[in-house]
């Protein structure tokens, strides 16, 4: 309590004493004052209750006969009441009955109606409602308004009887302290004399007078032996004196002694510090050692080589006074640099030695005594221009590789373009007469097999295009959400008939519904996957192959394929998945060699690896694990209908033009389009295109890229530059079937790109797509109708050419299902059986189910 810190003992007594009384005093009257206040208002209460209920017993006569003159009477008694200030009587449907007001001249209203019986207390007013009754039955109700003054009179009488009992008693208390406060007091000012004769005398040898056994008694006890134990220590600490000085003497011998083995130890330590400077001067790397002002301490020979200068003449001078300016600046920033942070640096520098500019690899860090304080800097310089020069010449040979390997792809993609070239005319044709309704089944089977060998050759070349795309980092993921079990099934329809052809049992397990809707590169996944069981269907000729699609966690699924094959020698396995390798057998059952080596990869580009376990005579398996999330949104397989286009809408007139130079493709196109009865305008290069353009205003432009006198980015970019984007719809047609090139395209301003080889239902597509034209469907295709499928039809009763046979079954087992459509026609024209087969076929082809195709196509016989 700060009001009690700085005053005198006796003063403080004297406060403690007179506040006590005061605290004690108050709670007291406290106490007193509330019993006193509760006591007066339950009286007062039950006093006006008492009222309340004598004023109601007298005023039933006046409610039961309704006289307001009695009832006002009878409230009018109340007036000898000073504590009423208003009242009321209300009928038993609460409504003011008569009412009195002490006050006429101030009246104070009674409530409208009456409250339920009881006592409140509001705003410092009492308000008494009583039920007033007759025989036990209430006919009404009495309020009475009492004001508390009686209670604040009671009140201001007691405060003034408090005060006055508190200063008496406050003042004799004073006086009383006052005296006795003696007792406590003369001791403790006795005992602080004393103290202060002591601590002026330096006399310890005084003591203090104990006159009481109490705490101030105890005080003086241990004051008493305090000062014996000083005066005890007194005299030992002079005989300490006394013992420091012999101790002294005894010391100064001591460190003659230690002053010896001092000097023992500084010429040991000069012997460590050579050994040390030996060991610096035989290191290839220059070292040296800076203090915190960075001037030089200690250099080796290796720095005396490189810079000419010795310890001695670096010694003390920092490196603006030893190297030029720029070489000193760089040196003295980089020292500062460790010194400021506490932390190693490592840069790569250049330094001129002699007549040779040699590379340098400097390491600098701080030294720290045993308090972790940094006193000096410590830097190692290694020369390492042999290792820059190595990897100069690693990085040269790279650029090589890169070169060499971007000519490759060069080579590979020119050799696609040129190759589709060709192809382009082959493949072309062969569509344009297969669209002969005229056309014999034998000749009709040739342009099938001419087809099918192009695109044989395109897959293969499609392939090296894969490796080529994959060497050179541009092939990319294309995630997409898709349903596992509709890959399943197409894989199954696909390998299902090959299987059965060599007594092969195929295992393919769909996943759970559940779990099916994945999300992934499909396109990849199911490419792998196909190539993979083409190798299993390959070299396996008896036993059994499985797709097994395993979930090891919610996201991670694991592929495998096995087989019971021959197995794969060890040797074998080590070059399995590199391009064109293949061993005796691979050899021997043909292919191109690119199948596992594309595979790999495909797998390696979606974060995986693609592993063999086999052993020869026991089989193979062939697997793999990737991250599969569950898809976003549930995917069904989109169904097209199949239709075989005869001719444009007369309400669609198109003229296109077709600029390419090379007369086989322009043909080709021309031809395609003219069948459907496009217009068609030829050009053969860029500049005869644009005349034609400004000449004919065709609708839709088909123009190849590779021509002479203008190539065909010019050509698009004058069309666009002097008709605007959209004035023509125009159609890249290459044969370079690289991504990158094709986004090129796109960017130049083409609005849809086809490749060569082309394919009519991809052109009449495009024209679609870009002019909206409607066409006009063959009648006589099953495909424009709905089918009355005969479900009892005996298929093994139906007799169907040759040639029609055999080429929806290859279609049905590859999948093609363009090219089923377009035999349906034949189909149809072959007879009344044919027809009803195709109406059938043409059903299942909607649903896509192959499968069904297949074991009909098996049940139905050929004819010559």
């Amino acid at each position: 309590m700060d009001f009690l810190k700085n005053v005198s003992i006796r003063e403080k007594l004297n406060r403690i004493v007179m506040l006590t009384t005061s605290v004690a005093l108050l709670l007291a009257a406290l106490g007193f004052f509330l019993y006193d206040l509760l006591a007066f208002r339950n009286t007062e209460v039950h006093e006006l209750a008492s009222v309340a209920d004598i004023i109601g017993a007298n005023s039933t006569a006046a409610l039961q006969f309704q006289d307001t003159t009695t009832g006002r009477e009878t409230l009018e008694t109340l007036s000898i009441d000073s504590r009423v200030v208003s009242a009321a009587l209300y009928t038993l449907e609460g409504k003011i009955f008569v009412s009195y007001n002490r006050d006429r001249n101030q009246k104070v209203a009674p409530p409208d109606r009456p409250r339920e019986t009881g006592n409140f207390f509001e705003k410092g007013q009492i308000l008494i409602f009583r039920p007033i009754l007759l025989n036990g039955k209430k006919i009404g109700t009495i309020f009475i308004h009492s004001d508390l003054q009686n209670l604040y009179d009671r009140l201001q009488q007691y405060g003034i009887i408090v005060f006055m009992v508190l200063v008496i008693s406050l003042l004799g208390a004073f006086l009383l302290s006052s005296q006795l406060q003696k007792a406590i007091s003369s001791p403790i000012l006795n005992l602080a004399h004393l103290a202060n004769r002591v601590s002026t005398e330096r006399n310890y040898a005084l003591r203090a007078v104990n006159e009481s056994q109490d705490e101030i008694g105890d005080l003086v006890i241990q004051f008493n032996d305090m000062l014996s134990q000083i005066q005890d220590r007194d005299i030992a600490l002079q005989e300490a004196y006394d013992a420091l000085e012999g101790k002294v003497r005894e010391r100064t011998l001591d460190l003659e002694k230690e002053i010896q083995i001092r000097r023992k130890s500084e010429s040991a330590l000069r012997e460590s510090e050579e050994r040390l400077r030996s060991i610096l001067d035989h290191a290839t790397a220059v070292v040296y050692m800076k203090d915190i002002d960075l001037r030089y301490v200690l250099v080796n020979r290796q720095f005396e080589k490189v810079f000419g200068l010795s310890n001695e003449q670096v010694r003390g001078k920092t490196d603006s006074e030893i190297f030029s300016k720029d070489l000193a600046d760089r040196r003295i920033d980089r020292d500062r640099r460790v010194l400021e942070s506490g932390q190693p640096l490592e840069v790569e520098e250049q330094l001129q030695v002699g007549n040779k500019t040699e590379t340098y690899i400097s390491i600098k860090f701080p030294l720290r005594d045993s308090h972790g304080k940094i006193y000096a800097v410590c830097g190692l310089d290694t020369n390492i221009t042999d290792r820059k020069n190595f990897e100069m010449e690693l990085q040269n040979a790279k650029i090589e590789a890169e070169s060499a390997n971007s000519a490759k792809t060069t080579f590979i993609a020119n050799m696609s373009h040129e190759i589709r070239t060709p192809l382009n005319a082959i493949m072309g044709y062969s569509q344009i007469l297969r669209r002969d309704p005229t056309l014999s089944p034998e000749h009709y089977k040739a342009l099938e097999r001419i087809d099918t060998s192009g695109k044989n050759l395109l897959s293969i070349i499609n392939d090296i295009l894969d490796i080529s795309k994959i060497e050179a980092g541009r092939m990319e993921l294309r995630p997409i959400n898709f349903n596992m079990n509709r890959v399943i099934e197409d894989i199954n329809t696909l390998f299902k008939l090959k299987c059965e052809e060599k007594d092969l049992i195929l295992e393919a397990t769909p996943l759970p519904e559940d779990r099916c809707q994945l999300y992934g590169d499909e396109e990849k996944i199911r490419q792998v996957l196909i190539n993979l069981l083409a190798n299993a269907v390959k070299f396996t000729d008896s036993g059994t192959i499985a797709l097994n699609i395993i979930s090891e966690t919610n996201d991670q699924w694991r592929f495998e394929v096995k087989d019971s094959g021959k197995g794969i020698s060890p040797e074998a396995q080590k070059t399995i998945f590199e391009p064109f390798k293949q061993d005796a057998e691979g050899i021997k059952k043909g292919g191109t060699g690119l199948g596992l080596a594309i595979s790999r990869r495909q797998v390696l580009l979606m974060g995986s690896e693609l592993y063999v376990d086999s052993k020869l005579n026991d089989g193979s398996c062939f697997y793999f694990t990737l991250r599969l999330p569950a898809a976003k949104e549930k995917q069904e397989p989109v169904k097209k209908e199949g239709k075989e286009v005869l001719h444009l809408s007369d309400d669609h007139p198109v003229k296109a033009l077709v600029a390419d130079d090379n007369l086989d493709n322009r043909m080709v196109l021309a031809h395609l389009l003219k069948n459907i009865g496009v217009h068609v305008i030829e050009a053969e290069n860029g500049l005869i295109a644009l005349e034609k353009v400004r000449k004919h205003s065709p609708d839709i432009i088909f123009m190849d890229i590779r021509m002479p006198v203008m190539d065909g980015r010019q050509a698009i970019h004058e069309i666009i530059s002097e008709f605007g984007q959209d004035r023509y719809k125009i159609v890249t047609i290459s044969a370079s079937a690289m991504q990158h090139d094709r986004e090129e395209y796109l960017a130049l301003g083409s609005h849809e790109v086809v490749l060569k080889p082309f394919r009519a239902e991809e052109v009449f597509e495009c024209l679609k797509n870009l002019l909206n034209v409607e066409f006009v469907y063959s009648e006589a295709s099953p495909l424009n109708a709905e089918p009355q499928v005969s479900h009892d039809m005996d298929y093994s009763q139906i007799h169907i050419p040759e040639a029609i046979h055999q080429s929806l079954k290859e279609a049905a087992e590859l999948h093609y299902v363009t090219r089923i459509r377009q035999s349906l026609p034949l189909l149809v024209q072959s007879g009344e059986e044919g027809k009803k087969l195709a109406d059938n076929l043409n059903l299942y082809l909607k649903n896509y189910d192959m499968k069904k195709i297949l074991t009909i196509l098996n049940q139905v016989n050929s004819k010559g």
